[in-house]
């Protein structure tokens, strides 16, 4: 794996998402989320310098490199996987806070944000969370005139 194409993995597959959930939770909460920004910048340079190192034992044949890409290739998994389960976290504790019971959120969030239109499983997409947020609000519009919301249960 080419330094380039580590750099493209961690954009599309981790910094897209952090970037996401920022922009949600910034938008929704009104608050600043620069320190992420940051953290992001600090953890992204550990990458790099990662990736520098074990580069490093590929040319004194420590290892072949398949060994090293299978080992970037977890990091970056590990990574997307670890900023998916902070951004649904934050999803259920902040947006869906309004949302009755734990069992209520978790429903409404699988409902609009893990399955498509036609109830078909869905990954966190920018649709996804298009489509979560206009239902959020429609809720949230809902309980303020005293609608009841709708179940998706008939």
């Amino acid at each position: 794996m080419t330094k380039e194409k580590f750099v493209y993995e961690l954009i599309e597959n981790w910094l897209y998402l952090i970037s996401q959930q920022c922009v949600l939770m910034e938008n929704y909460t009104q608050k600043d989320r620069t320190a992420t920004y940051h953290e992001c910048c600090e953890s992204l340079e550990k990458c790099l310098d990662y990736f520098d190192q074990v580069y490093k034992k590929v040319d004194f044949d420590l290892y072949s490199e398949e060994e090293i890409e299978a080992v970037l290739e977890f990091l970056i998994q590990q990574l997307r996987n670890k900023t998916i389960a902070n951004m649904i976290l934050e999803i259920e504790t902040i947006l869906c806070a309004d949302i009755g019971d734990s069992d209520s959120k978790k429903d409404f969030m699988h409902r609009y944000l893990f399955l498509d239109k036609e109830e078909k499983q869905q990954g966190i997409t920018k649709p996804a969370l298009l489509r979560f947020i206009k239902e959020l609000r429609l809720y949230e519009e809902g309980k303020k005139h005293g609608a009841q919301p709708d179940s998706g249960k008939n």
